[in-house]
Order: structure tokens, then sequence, then C-alpha cells
């Protein structure tokens, strides 16, 4: 399984390459290297990172075990989600559920929630997490894409027993 980081920010990271001859009398490398030495372009805050949900590890590149028991879910129980966040500046991290399905409580302070799971919820749920880091001039966030499945099993409607 994959949660699929992205970033979003008030600025686009890029690298630039210069392939052809560099002249002294135009002045690009020195000008070049004021802009990046005087702070102008500021890469120093980082979106915050998911580490692990219900203690199952999110890798780096969002990949997970989704056939970790700690994934799957009971229809009509309550599911706990706990998250392990960490901000690389020591920021402060808000979380948000944009898309996430009816019964869940989270507070966005806080890294620990529940669902109240329906007892006529489909047997997966696909959900997506944003989180904020709290800077003030530079706010970064990520977005992950979760996947739950029922500890119960699902019907397809297509063999009879």
């Amino acid at each position: 399984m994959r949660a699929m980081p992205t970033s979003v920010g008030s600025r686009v990271r890029a690298t630039l390459a210069w392939t052809g001859r560099v002249s002294a009398r135009l002045g690009l490398v020195p000008a070049t290297l004021a802009v990046a030495g005087c702070g102008a372009v500021d890469l120093q805050n980082d979106p915050p990172r998911l580490r692990s949900v219900n203690g199952v590890e999110i890798s780096r590149f969002g990949y997970y075990d989704g056939d970790d028991p700690r994934w799957r879910f009971t229809q009509g129980e309550d599911y706990p989600i706990e998250l392990e966040i960490t901000d690389p500046e020591g920021n402060g991290v808000r979380v948000w559920w944009p898309w996430s399905p009816g019964g869940f409580e989270f507070d966005p302070d806080q890294t620990a929630g529940v669902w109240h799971v329906p007892e006529d919820h489909i047997p997966w749920a696909d959900l997506v997490l944003v989180l904020e880091d709290t800077h003030r001039t530079d706010p970064r966030a990520s977005t992950w894409y979760l996947y739950l499945w029922s500890d119960q099993g699902w019907d397809t409607g297509w063999y009879d027993e």
C-alpha cells in the first residue's frame, strides 16, 4: 500500500541547471550566488511528515503494510486513530481530514481521534489527511491518502455459496 505524500506551500522549489557557457560579462554567476546567499529564496521550512498511523510505520515515500490488522475496522464499533507526526523545524502541526467518512471525530490540534463506524458502512474507507505546520510566514502542508478495510470481509454479489 502507499500513502502518496504531496507537498504544498507558498513557494515553488526548483533546481536550476546551466549547461551552456558562462560569460563573466553577463554577471550570471555572481547574481545567482548573491540571491541564494542573501536568503531571498527561503528553503528552510519543510512540510510535516507522517511517521505512523496506529503504530504502523509509514515510509518516507508513503508506503505502508496494508495487510496489518491495525488497518482493519469493524462496522458498528469505534476505530481509534493515533498519528505520529514530525515537523523538521519543530513547528506545531494541525491535522485536517478533508475526505473522511461520517462519524469522524478529530481535533485539528491533536494527534488522536476516533471514527464511530456506522453499522451499514461499506467495507472500506478512503481517507485524505492533510498535515499543516504552523510556521508564521511560510506555512507548509503535506497530503496523505490512506485506505482502511473492514475485518468482516465483503460480498461482491458475484458468487453464491
